[in-house]
C-alpha cells in the first residue's frame, strides 16, 4: 500500500493507518491536520482472526512500514504512532500541535486483540524515528505506553531508534 501526496483534513478519527499484518506500506508526502484523534498510526489493533500467521506468526499489526516527508498538525492524539510495528521508519516528518487531547507527538503504544489469550501482543521492534521536526504542546515529544491488561504490555521492545 502507497499513500502519497494527499491533502487530507477534517476527519473526526484517525488521518491514515495501516494494520493487520500490513507489510512494506509507505506513506509520504501527505498533508494531515485536524484530525479528532491520531494522524498517522503505522499498525493499531485488529482481531487475532485477520492475521496471516504463515507470513506473520508474531501478529505484528505493521511490517517495515515507513512514514516520510508528511506533514502532520493539529491532531487530538499523536501525530504519528506505532503498535505493534516491526521495522517501521518514521523519517523527515513535520509534527505541529499535534498529542491535543492525549498520548504524544510521537506515540508507541500497545496492542489488545480483542484480549483473546493466544497472540503474543508484541511491543514495536527496531523502529528508526529520525530527522523529524516537532513542535507541540503536548506533555512529551514521544511517548511509550505501558499497560497493566493482560498481566502487563510494553508497547516498545529494545530501543526506540530516535535520533534528531
Amino acid at each position: 500500500m502507497t499513500v502519497a501526496d494527499n491533502y487530507i483534513r477534517d476527519s473526526a478519527t484517525n488521518g491514515v493507518y495501516f494494520k493487520g499484518g500490513a507489510t512494506d506500506a509507505v506513506v509520504q508526502r501527505n498533508v494531515i491536520e485536524r484530525v479528532g484523534e491520531g494522524g498517522i498510526l503505522v499498525g493499531f489493533d485488529i482481531s487475532p482472526e485477520f492475521f496471516d500467521l504463515t507470513e506473520n506468526p508474531g501478529y505484528f499489526e505493521a511490517i517495515r512500514g515507513i512514514v516520510r516527508n508528511s506533514l502532520i498538525r493539529d491532531s487530538g492524539r499523536a501525530g504519528i504512532s506505532l503498535y505493534a510495528s516491526r521495522d517501521a521508519i518514521i523519517a523527515n516528518n513535520t509534527l505541529l500541535r499535534t498529542a491535543n487531547i492525549g498520548q504524544a507527538a510521537t506515540y508507541i503504544g500497545v496492542t489488545l486483540q480483542d484480549f483473546d489469550p493466544i497472540p503474543g501482543r508484541p511491543g514495536s521492534v527496531n523502529p528508526r524515528i529520525v530527522n523529524n521536526l516537532v513542535k507541540t504542546t503536548a506533555a512529551a515529544d514521544i511517548g511509550i505506553r505501558w499497560a497493566n491488561e493482560l498481566g502487563g504490555l510494553s508497547g516498545l521492545s529494545g530501543s526506540p531508534g530516535t535520533n534528531f
